[in-house]
């Protein structure tokens, strides 16, 4: 296996069956995409316990359902949980393409984003399905939501 978990118990998808996602895109930006999901059991009444993971500047994301689950690349690699795919398949056939590609400088994919920069994360929830966003960045915050 070639990836790392990324995040702790808030990053474990097994309090959800699916997670909310919105796209935010506005021009001449790439765009973000924002994962909520329950990260604790809650029995209570109110907003229960919430992860918000935000993938800022998204070249690429897919969800693949649960019932024809396949893996383009790093077949071995699946958590009910973030994960970053370290030897990623689809990050080196993404790097190896692009039109800035032939242009830009040793070790930069397009000017001022180095090779390095560019991750690709997975995320499996139980019955649902999968993600694979490939981005420059993710934040991970913790917060409090109504779930249905």
């Amino acid at each position: 296996m070639t990836h790392r978990r990324v995040g702790g118990d808030e990053t474990r998808t097994r309090y959800t069956p699916a997670p909310r996602v919105t796209i935010a895109a506005r021009p001449n930006n790439l765009p973000t995409l924002i994962m909520e999901f329950p990260c604790a059991a809650w029995s209570g009444g109110g907003p229960g316990p919430t992860t918000r993971l935000t993938f800022a500047e998204v070249f690429e994301y897919r969800f693949v359902e649960s019932k024809i689950a396949y893996f383009e690349s790093n077949s071995e690699d699946f958590a009910l949980a973030l994960i970053e795919i370290v030897d990623s398949q689809l990050r080196e056939r993404i790097l190896g393409r692009g039109w800035y590609r032939n242009i830009a400088p040793e070790g930069e994919w397009m000017p001022s984003v180095k090779d390095a920069d560019v991750h690709h994360y997975r995320i499996g929830f139980d019955e649902h399905g999968h993600y694979e966003i490939v981005c420059l960045g993710i934040d991970i915050e913790e917060t409090s939501s109504e779930w249905s």
